[in-house]
């Protein structure tokens, strides 16, 4: 019987493992959701259609350059992209920095 029960106790073991595994799976996506909302992923270059989630405004120069919050998440790191437009309002590049705010609706 102790063999039996030895048995059981190193499946109950390995199914909490799986299942934590699992869970931690799905507390990763619920995050990702949470930040697609907020930050657009530049991973593949200029965004197209651009359509910016939120505003901001980078603070390393003076004065203040408006922006939206731009993601590259291979490198989990988080920017405000400052678009320039060509003379027909075509966005042409996008000048990140690592220094600024969210602005507020």
């Amino acid at each position: 019987m102790s063999r039996i029960a030895f048995v059981v106790v190193v499946m109950v073991g390995l199914l909490t493992l799986t299942m934590d595994s699992a869970r931690a799976g799905t507390d990763q996506k619920t995050f990702d959701k949470l930040i697609a909302k907020y930050a657009v992923d530049v991973t593949d270059g200029l965004p197209s259609p651009f359509k910016p989630k939120a505003a901001c405004a980078c603070t390393s120069s003076l004065p203040a350059q408006p922006g939206f919050v731009e993601i590259l998440p291979a490198s989990a790191q988080v920017y405000c992209g400052v678009p320039v437009f060509d003379a027909n309002g075509k966005l042409q590049i996008i000048v990140a920095c690592q220094q600024f705010q969210v602005l507020g609706k």
